[in-house]
């Protein structure tokens, strides 16, 4: 499966193209994929996403909407191989003020040819001092703590691997991404990107793609199998 920031489509070179992304995805050959900062219909990109990236994949599309913005909306999305049998898009909790954006948890039930499995892609707050990221990490661990499914949870979650927020998901979950950076793009220097399994799975070969170009992040890939 594949964890990416796709940066709206817009590249390190300035450019705007949502194929490069489609073709990131194609070439990794990822059945499960959780993309964050995608727009929908705003002005800027002016494309619904999520029906092009579905188009473009031939994966099926789950998009939950985080907040409006430019005249459309954004958010993150879930793209999948197998069918959703069911989702549902859960805000979590932010502050009012600054540069605080709203943030959600898009979750998807799917059905695999080994049976059903919980899906979820979430992007956390980005900002510095007096962040949300603590509060939206409880709110994602209350949503899918009775979660019986095998359960995986991916995204940028815009800290590093020994912030309170990570190690309060690991209480939880197993982190099944290397410790590769996976930010700036260009260089990275930094790992914020993460893949988050229940135990019943057992995580295989994880990489970052070299791609310096297609967003401001590296896609974070990893092989997960059922036990």
């Amino acid at each position: 499966m594949l964890t990416y920031n796709i940066h709206h489509g817009a590249g390190t070179d300035g450019k705007y193209d949502l194929s490069r992304v489609a073709d990131v995805i194609k070439k990794s050959g990822a059945d499960l994929v959780a993309l964050q900062e995608v727009d929908k219909g705003t002005k800027r990109t002016t494309e619904d996403q999520p029906a092009e990236l579905e188009k473009m994949t031939g994966l099926h599309a789950v998009f939950g909407k985080a907040m409006n913005y430019d005249g459309g909306e954004y958010g993150d999305l879930i793209l999948s191989r197998y069918p959703v049998n069911k989702s549902e898009v859960h805000p979590l909790p932010h502050k009012e003020g600054g540069k605080r954006e709203p943030r959600c948890l898009v979750i998807a039930q799917l059905q695999t040819p080994v049976g059903e499995v919980v899906f979820a892609s979430t992007h956390l707050d980005h900002t510095g001092a007096d962040n949300d990221r603590m509060d939206q990490v409880k709110e994602i661990v209350e949503t899918l703590k009775d979660e019986k499914l095998p359960t995986i949870i991916a995204g940028d979650f815009n800290c590093p691997p020994k912030s309170e927020p990570i190690q309060h998901m690991l209480k939880h979950w197993n982190d099944s991404t290397s410790d590769a950076p996976t930010v700036p793009a260009e260089k990275p220097k930094t790992k914020i990107d993460y893949v988050f399994a229940s135990n019943q799975f057992e995580a295989g070969k994880s990489k970052v793609i070299d791609d310096p170009v297609t967003s401001d992040h590296r896609p974070g890939m990893v092989e997960l199998k059922l036990k």
